[in-house]
């Protein structure tokens, strides 16, 4: 309790890559094409956020950043099923609660920019889009500044259980925050 809530990169575009890759092929599909030999969409304007769908990359080198800075998490696991989610395992497996901060999710601007194409929420697809494989990580506030700004955002706090997991929206009030994400069978 009292630990902060870190992630490495940015969240949502993976999932966001994915909804501008569906949408390129039902584009493809409905002009006459079969998706594979017909005209290819132009996905240039989603260059980064389709690159994250199709090729995630593990975060080492971020632990080898903490290694040299001293850095050593007190609880970490990959963002591979959504924000959300993620931070309900942690909570679970502390035994603790957490309070997010809706207004400080690192989200791309590409992102963005598909969730406005989409009409969807950035927030969203952060929250619950999954396949982004950063980090979410813990640590003692103290600590903070050992971090490379450009590669981390806090996110949130860790607070007592009884707290149970909420979402600080930008207005300050705080609302539960469901687990949602990627259900595995």
């Amino acid at each position: 309790v009292g630990d902060i809530l870190c992630v490495t990169g940015d969240l949502g575009s993976a999932a966001a890559g994915l909804q501008v890759l569906i949408s390129g092929k039902e584009e493809a599909l409905e002009t006459g094409g079969d998706g594979a030999t017909s005209a290819q969409p132009d996905l240039s304007a989603f260059a980064y956020i389709v690159e994250r769908q199709l090729m995630p990359q593990a975060r080492l080198d971020r632990i080898q950043q903490w290694r040299e800075a001293g850095i050593r998490p007190t609880s970490l696991i990959d963002v591979s099923d959504g924000l959300a989610s993620e931070v309900h395992h942690l909570s679970q497996a502390g035994i603790v609660g957490a309070v997010v901060d809706g207004g400080f999710l690192p989200v791309h601007v590409q992102t963005y920019q598909a969730a406005e194409k989409f009409e969807a929420r950035p927030e969203a697809y952060a929250l619950y889009g999954g396949e982004d494989y950063e980090l979410l990580f813990t640590m003692p506030e103290a600590d903070v500044s050992k971090l490379d700004e450009g590669t981390v955002a806090v996110v949130g706090q860790i607070v007592e259980p009884e707290e149970a997991v909420r979402m600080r929206l930008p207005d300050g009030n705080l609302v539960p925050l469901q687990a949602g994400g990627y259900k595995h069978y």
